[in-house]
């Protein structure tokens, strides 16, 4: 039966009207919900016993009412399977009673650990005992602990981002262990990485993994870092203004060290070239000099262009003008990018070698 305050059981026993028994106590026994405390009723000062496991776990003598309380050596609370028995005075033993403890202790111990395939969990926990694997919230993995205690889960995928597992084991009764946790190792790159550079040139902004370091070069020298924000956004001030067209390289790399393949990322082109140089040749009819390379070099005279070449990739350049030059003519000489932009005209005055056209005169 079962009675208020715990369990109960009763143990009796009843002999044969042909051949007189001698007389076994009956016995009652209550497990209190504390888990320490048997109580009940039997013979008066009967010796009451208590077993686990084949071990003697208390002991108490039945008053002249025949009621006991017996205290346990500690709480029995995980489902444990207690014998109590009774001895009168003339040595009659009653049955055997069995009283299952009441379950209310997750399992003592929970043990994980990752395979090198990282798909699968090992460990040990209580015999029978449920092991879930949660990632986020979202159980990705589960199984039943052997009668040994060992488990393996087998997971959904294999994980190599530095993910956060949480292990619990949960016996039959439905108690659990607190979440054990887990980290994958982090063998990943950063699985995106997009990237812009601001009009003037001083910022790049994109987003990439959360927390990854994000690094910008240029002719193989870096030229800017930042670190991601939770949300995986970025920006990035460069060391100085890019706007010519420079042709830089954007990395990622996460907390492990893990970096992304470098993506590129043209800076605007809003600047004319730098420099601009030219000379007449002897023959009056060639001009040369350097620029920025792939740049358009044209000379004008009187806002005609009268001759036009591209900078070689070493940025030196010849024009071959129309005709040979060496009337004093003045030269207006400009190099324009691909972008468009434009220097200033550059002057180059032509030789004098030219004697006066022919000269007429009339008198009155």
């Amino acid at each position: 039966m079962l009675a208020v305050g715990g369990i109960a059981a009763v143990a009796s026993s009843s002999g044969s009207s042909n051949s007189p028994q001698p007389k076994k106590p009956v016995l009652s026994a209550i497990l209190e919900k504390s888990g320490n405390t048997i109580s009940g009723e039997t013979e008066a000062n009967a010796v009451v016993t208590v077993m686990y496991n084949g071990e003697v776990i208390a002991t108490a003598t039945a008053g002249a009412d025949g009621k006991y309380i017996l205290k346990l050596d500690k709480n029995y609370n995980n489902g444990e399977l207690l014998n109590i028995s009774a001895v009168n005075k003339s040595t009659n033993v009653s049955l055997n009673t069995d009283i299952t403890a009441p379950d209310t202790t997750a399992p003592s111990s929970l043990t994980q650990a990752l395979s090198a395939d990282n798909q699968t969990i090992t460990g040990s926990t209580e015999a029978g005992a449920i092991v879930k694997v949660s990632l986020n919230g979202q159980v990705i993995g589960s199984t039943t602990a052997n009668a040994d205690g060992t488990y393996k889960v087998v997971l959904d995928k294999a994980y190599n981002n530095g993910e956060v597992f949480n292990i619990t084991a949960s016996d039959k009764a439905g108690n659990s262990t607190l979440p054990n946790t887990l980290v994958a190792p982090d063998t990943t790159a950063p699985s995106a990485l997009s990237q812009t550079i601001s009009q003037d040139g001083k910022l790049v902004l994109g987003t990439t993994e959360a927390g990854a370091t994000v690094q910008v070069s240029f002719n193989g020298q870096m030229i800017g870092s930042a670190t991601a924000g939770a949300d995986g956004k970025y920006t990035l001030s460069l060391n100085k203004a890019y706007n010519n067209g420079e042709v830089l390289t954007v990395a990622a790399s996460d907390k492990a060290g893990n970096s992304t393949l470098p993506n590129t990322l043209v800076a605007p082109d809003t600047t004319a070239p730098s420099s601009l140089t030219q000379a007449l040749s002897e023959d009056n009819q060639t001009i040369t000099g350097s620029t920025e390379a792939g740049a358009i070099v044209k000379v004008s005279l009187n806002g005609q262009v009268i001759g036009s070449t591209t900078a070689n990739t070493d940025g030196t350049y010849k024009v071959v003008l129309d005709k040979a030059y060496s009337n004093g003519e003045v030269l207006n000489i400009t190099a324009s990018d691909k972008a468009g932009n434009s220097t200033s005209p550059n002057t180059l005055v032509a030789p004098d070698t030219t004697v006066p056209s022919p000269l007429s005169q009339t008198i009155s």
